[in-house]
């Protein structure tokens, strides 16, 4: 039995070898370079619909690391996969959708789709999952609540100080107010 490094290794009974312990990790993160994620990521950025990402693709007789591959199409239903160097880094599913020609007392149906490219759904398979994507987004939403709070801390903070200051304005206009009319008193018996 091959011997695992000393990072690897598990422990499992006394008496018994030791075994590797195994990862799951996304193909993407070892087959792609540094250069191809960021590639990808552009890539990803621009394509939203499979007809975007079609521009991605080479002129004809030009070799590509892009790729749509259709993967069903039955009447409305579609699905196509967008690759890079053969692995698969979004799927395009395209969304049933129907035409409704309301009466003119008919309210505006919920759902109204302006922009044809609304009805294209992309499913990102090269950056984290939902729950990571999840996860990251509450944090990021805690980091911004806190920025919030501290501005507003921040604001009431000028606030107190504006009033503070206005206070003081008032009371030395008060005071100079005093000291001119005594002085306009002096001048007079002068």
């Amino acid at each position: 039995m091959p011997k695992a490094s000393l990072q690897t290794r598990l422990k499992l009974r006394k008496g018994f070898d030791k075994a590797p312990i195994s990862y799951r990790v996304l193909m993407s993160s070892n087959i792609f370079n540094d250069a191809d994620k960021k590639e990808i990521i552009k890539g990803l950025a621009f394509a939203t619909t499979p007809i975007k990402a079609k521009t991605l693709l080479p002129q004809v007789g030009k070799p590509s690391k892009w790729s749509i591959r259709q993967i069903s199409q039955i009447g409305n239903f579609d699905v196509q996969s967008l690759h890079f160097k053969g692995l698969e880094v979004a799927v395009f599913w395209k969304r049933q959708t129907s035409e409704v020609i309301p009466d003119p007392s008919d309210p505006v149906p919920e759902g109204v789709l302006e922009n044809p490219d609304d009805v294209w759904v992309r499913f990102d398979l090269f950056v984290k999952s939902a729950r990571q994507l999840t996860g990251a987004v509450q944090q990021e939403l805690a980091k911004l609540q806190q920025e919030i709070d501290l501005k507003d801390l921040l604001l009431k903070a000028k606030d107190r100080d504006l009033e503070v200051n206005s206070k003081t304005i008032k009371a030395l206009q008060g005071r100079i107010k005093t000291l001119e009319l005594t002085q306009t008193k002096k001048s007079k018996r002068t």
